[in-house]
């Protein structure tokens, strides 16, 4: 030990990380981890071949550099001179092979039949300061074999698998009945030996310039050896076999034949347009040389314009690849214009087809599912967007408190993607909602109206369109709250067997889908006139009342008819309902009458229900029923009541203006009456029959409809129970009036 320093030379025995402690007393001290790295150390020398080499023939020995840890050392690169430490012969150096993996293969002969041992010393090329050596087990020469020719020994000369399409060597060893390699070249000079795919595989095996039969002439050989350049031309595990015109044959070990990487395909993400300065991805998948996808690949690829004009610009490099596809998401071009894009990684390339970027200034679509209702439980809803330009969709915003929905500044609530999902709870609810697509385009706002009740709904048609309150029919002490939900001038509405009908001053519509088409009905095709008031739908027959008669629809037939009995052709019809096989229709100012049968024809006779003394109490607008009452609403004079069924009837008159009623229902003793004046505060009469009294319902929150007439009122329950969630009224868009006839 010298001034507290003390080294020690030491020798570790293994491949490793290990560490060293020294102690002195108590004290012990640990050292870092040292890796323990093995060195070239020797060689071994080991002829190739089994058995003896015969004097004067090549024979093959193979070269194997060792580490100091007893393994293949194999980084080692060099060459050995090769001579003999036993024998008294000449050794002649016939090739020598280079080192790959630490193992190389050379060729020698020797000219005396004797045993010899062979050393080889390398030419420090691998490190100058060392000169590593090493030395075989004793090889037997002999004169020759006394044997005839029996097989061939076949072996694919390089390492590994062969690629696909891609050229390797195979050698072929003459060998005779004795095993020793036999001289092809001086006995069977003249031959042939055919070199063809043998009993596995199914592929071709051809010359290296893809022809075939591939031979090789007995002259040609070296000795016992010939080699030939091939290739194979299916992705599978094959063998190669030697045959030649005496029959003699050799068949190789198995080989696999691999694609290898040939190019890239470049294509865009999304079957989408790419918008201009929009980012977009960009897919480059490897592709073999089989036309699959490499999956072994890795490397670093960059990506660059091909055609076009503009800047490609944003993820131009792709890293990482997994099963043989990289992708990148962020890349822009800035031209609209059709380009195109290619890829490289320094050795394979490749270039998409062309790519079309265009300017996108069109605004997304949005679309509500349901798009609003009356439902009696929650509901949940989806947004759906779809971008007519290219950009596509980006993000939605919603509210659902009457607010205006805004990206910026930001209003409600903001989705990112194509769709977004909500819940919508009890009572009545806004839904307004609009979409942004990636090129900054947003959509105008768009609206659907929900009323979610457990209790029911009512609904008034007034010349504004048609309105929706919760809950059950109000008494005086009740202010019901309703919301719009259609336009369009509707008269009378009824959903019956999955058909949505309306009666307008433009004819008759009728839906099969909820609303979203309609058909349109005008004298054209058979009506009396297109100023349609009422409806009665009986399965195979629509009633249709107008203002020049009642035309009849046979559903089966696909026919209209006018009703002929002179009380009803040609006039006013205001008012029609069917109870039971009675079908009760009222003339405005003249008179009501009925008919009956089942089912009831063109030529049905009506006759006077005998009610209505003068024009004024004659203008009948509406009738219902319950159970054996029956109510007549009447303009300006009240309701006709029955209670026996339509045996008798009394006007039953309020002495206020409320009496302008143009509908009527009838529920729990009660009947209700829609108020159609356009003067009026009052918009719902109430007629108790058990206390033979009026009140009235103030609906003052129609402030913007007060002055419009209410052409029905009714709650779907009681008047039509199929109109409990009517589809169509609760669309901003009730009827395509485009269609008028």
């Amino acid at each position: 030990m010298s001034s507290g320093v003390c080294s020690k030379t030491m020798q570790y025995t293994k491949s490793e990380y290990f560490k060293i402690s020294a102690q002195e007393g108590e004290t012990i001290s640990i050292s870092n981890s040292i890796l323990s790295t093995p060195v070239m150390d020797h060689f071994t020398i080991v002829k190739t071949q089994p058995g003896a080499a015969v004097r004067n023939v090549n024979f093959d020995l193979t070269i194997t550099a060792i580490g100091s840890d007893g393994e293949t050392f194999t980084s080692y690169s060099g060459t050995l001179d090769l001579s003999l430490s036993a024998g008294n012969g000449t050794l002649t150096t016939v090739s020598k092979g280079s080192f790959s993996n630490g193992i190389a293969t050379y060729t020698v002969k020797h000219d005396t039949a004797e045993t010899i041992k062979i050393h080889g010393t390398d030419n420090k090329t691998y490190d100058e300061d060392t000169q590593y050596t090493g030395d075989s087990e004793n090889i037997e020469i002999i004169d020759g074999c006394s044997g005839t020719l029996d097989h061939f020994t076949v072996e694919k000369v390089e390492s590994g698998d062969a690629g696909l399409y891609q050229t390797f060597t195979v050698k072929i060893t003459a060998i005779d009945t004795n095993g020793c390699a036999y001289d092809y070249q001086t006995n069977n000079s003249s031959d042939t030996v055919t070199i063809e795919r043998g009993d596995k595989g199914s592929g071709t095996l051809k010359k290296s310039d893809d022809t075939t039969p591939i031979t090789i002439n007995g002259s040609d050989f070296s000795s016992s050896q010939a080699t030939v350049s091939v290739k194979y031309d299916t992705v599978e595990t094959f063998n190669i076999k030697a045959n030649d015109n005496n029959s003699i044959t050799g068949t190789s070990a198995d080989i696999n034949c691999v694609p290898i990487m040939d190019h890239f395909k470049v294509e865009k993400t999304t079957s989408q347009k790419v918008t201009v300065d929009v980012p977009f991805g960009v897919t480059v998948t490897a592709i073999g040389n089989d036309g699959n996808t490499y999956t072994s690949y890795s490397g670093s690829v960059t990506l660059s314009r091909g055609s076009g004009t503009g800047i490609l610009s944003g993820g131009l490099t792709i890293v990482t690849f997994t099963n043989g596809v990289g992708q990148t998401t962020n890349t822009t071009y800035d031209t609209a214009e059709w380009f195109s894009i290619k890829a490289t990684d320094g050795t394979y390339n490749g270039e998409s087809d062309p790519i079309e970027a265009v300017y996108d200034a069109d605004p997304p679509q949005t679309t509500a599912s349901p798009n609003g209702g009356a439902f009696s439980s929650s509901q949940g809803v989806t947004l759906s967007c779809v971008d007519i330009g290219s950009s596509g969709c980006r993000r939605i915003v919603y509210t659902t408190d009457g607010t205006k929905p805004s990206f910026d500044p930001v209003n409600g609530t903001i989705v990112n993607g194509d769709s977004a999902s909500l819940t919508i709870g009890e009572g009545n609810t806004v839904l307004l909602y609009r979409s942004e697509d990636y090129a900054g385009n947003v959509e105008n706002i768009k609206k659907a109206n929900f009323t979610i009740s457990n209790q029911g709904f009512l609904y008034a048609i007034t010349s504004a369109g048609i309105s929706r309150a919760i809950g059950a029919l109000p008494d005086s002490s009740q202010n019901p709250v309703f919301v719009s939900v259609g336009s369009k001038e509707p008269r009378d509405i009824v959903y019956k067997n999955g058909k949505l009908f309306i009666a307008t001053g433009y004819g008759l519509f009728v839906s099969e889908d909820g609303g979203n088409h309609f058909k349109h009905y005008t004298v054209v095709h058979g009506l009396p006139s297109d100023d349609v008031n009422k409806i009665v739908i009986e399965n195979d027959y629509w009633y249709i009342a107008t203002s020049n008669g009642i035309a009849i629809y046979d559903v089966a037939n696909d026919e209209f008819s006018i009703m002929t009995d002179s009380n009803i052709n040609g006039k006013n019809v205001t008012m029609l309902y069917k109870y039971g096989d009675t079908l009760y229709a009222g003339v405005y100012e003249v008179g009501a009458y009925k008919t009956s049968g089942d089912p009831i024809t063109k030529n049905n006779v009506f006759t006077d229900v005998g009610i209505g003394t003068t024009e004024y109490n004659r203008r009948f607008t509406d009738m219902d029923a319950d159970g054996s009452i029956l109510a007549i609403s009447v303009y300006a004079s009240g309701i006709y009541l029955s209670t026996d069924g339509g045996s008798t009837w009394t006007l039953k008159s309020p002495t206020f203006p409320a009496g302008y009623l143009t509908s009527v229902t009838i529920d729990n003793n009660k009947v209700y009456g829609g108020n159609g004046s356009t003067s009026s505060p009052y918009h719902i009469s109430v007629y108790d029959i058990d206390s033979d009294s009026w009140s009235y319902i103030d609906i003052s929150d129609f402030s913007s409809k007060s002055a419009k007439e209410m052409t029905r009122f009714f709650r779907p329950e009681t008047k039509s129970k199929d109109l409990m969630n009517l589809p169509v009224g609760v669309k901003n868009s009730m009827v395509p009036f485009s269609a008028r006839g």
